[in-house]
């Protein structure tokens, strides 16, 4: 039987889809020229092996990815002392206040400090990772192509992955306790204790506006699309792990590793982070409202906390069963073209490798302290 062969001299490769996967959405992915620049003439073949001039280009675009959450880290420092410093001035000559650290301590103004700080590092970084990726930001705000009905069940999936990630969350803390590791379980950003309205709203406005809008921005607009110049599940594996190791703690690491990779995945298959946006504030809602109004009473704050998301993992699982026949809903996979360009160049890569690392001994370091 003979076999048909291939003028490559003709061959020109799509340069949204140089790797031939249709389990990736094209409209996501970046021309690829920014990588190979003669990829659009004919001829051109995406060899099995990448040269050096191809592994360059790639560990450039993850350099800089992780040059942007270096700089935002160091960004979020440097305004957290500057900040506190001023509204410590502010307090002790500006003001009647007898003890700093009490007024610090029993009002909003540390929640005012931290929503203040990631809001302008969250957002700056995300202006300068778009300048370092060549990232539209026009095109990260697109208008999705979702009607509301799908909205209504990729929420539902993002409750249904939290409600089971807070019950191997309860399962783990429960584990360190029994072994006399207390400190592994971090403190509540909400203080019960404190039941002023000021501290409700500023609470709200943190957890429900200010995180949602600018950690999407930064993760989903630029972490995500640096980390998908060859592959778009790379991409969302890789900032999603990024976005649990921020939260600095196990538990908390736990639950955004696994909700980062849904919201990454919503994020590549529509291209926008409008949707993430919105599941990120539903994500927030629930368990800021259920501390704000019932933190006083654990009891009832469990039983309400086990119903609502028993509802939903249950309910998520009949939607994630429904969908799954359809490709549009599955996570995209990698060839082994793909594969030869992203671990492997990523590991190589100085930026991804202090981030990474800044990232894990912070973690430990909080455990210890």
């Amino acid at each position: 039987m003979s076999v048909e062969s291939v003028d490559y001299t003709k061959t020109i490769p799509n340069r949204f889809n140089p790797f031939e996967n249709d389990t990736e959405n094209i409209k996501y992915r970046d021309d690829y020229r920014k990588i190979v620049p003669q990829i659009s003439v004919s001829g051109c073949v995406i060899p099995e092996n990448p040269s050096k001039f191809e592994k360059k280009n790639i560990r450039r675009v993850y350099n800089r990815t992780g040059l942007v959450l270096i700089l935002h880290l160091l960004l979020t420092n440097v305004l957290a002392i500057i900040i506190s410093m001023i509204v410590s001035l502010f307090a002790t000559f500006g003001s009647n206040v007898s003890n700093l650290t009490d007024f610090m301590n029993n009002s909003s103004v540390n929640l005012d400090i931290i929503a203040i700080t990631y809001t302008i590092a969250n957002i700056t970084s995300f202006l300068i990772g778009c300048k370092l990726l060549n990232i539209s930001i026009k095109e990260v705000f697109s208008k999705p192509q979702v009607t509301t009905l799908n909205m209504a069940r990729h929420i539902s999936i993002a409750w249904c992955f939290q409600g089971a990630c807070l019950i191997v969350v309860s399962i783990m803390c429960s584990i360190f306790i029994s072994i006399g590791f207390d400190n592994i379980i971090p403190e509540s950003v909400l203080d019960s204790s404190m039941n002023s309205i000021t501290y409700y709203i500023a609470t709200f406005i943190y957890s429900c506006i200010i995180a949602p809008i600018t950690e999407e921005m930064l993760f989903r607009g630029v972490v995500l699309k640096g980390f998908s110049v060859v592959s778009q599940r790379f991409g969302i594996f890789m900032s999603a792990l990024l976005f649990g190791l921020l939260h600095g703690n196990l538990p908390q690491f736990v639950t955004t590793f696994c909700l980062g990779i849904y919201l990454g995945f919503i994020a590549t298959r529509y291209n926008s982070i409008l949707p993430t946006i919105v599941m990120h504030f539903f994500i927030n809602l629930v368990p800021t409202l259920i501390d704000m109004f019932l933190g006083d009473n654990e009891f009832i704050c469990n039983i309400i906390l086990l119903g609502f998301y028993g509802i939903m993992i249950v309910l998520g699982i009949i939607f994630i069963c429904l969908g799954f026949r359809k490709k549009c809903n599955r996570l995209p996979v990698q060839n082994a073209l793909q594969r030869k360009r992203t671990l492997p160049l990523a590991i190589s890569s100085i930026g991804v490798i202090v981030i990474v690392l800044v990232y894990v001994i912070s973690m430990i370091i909080n455990h210890i302290a």
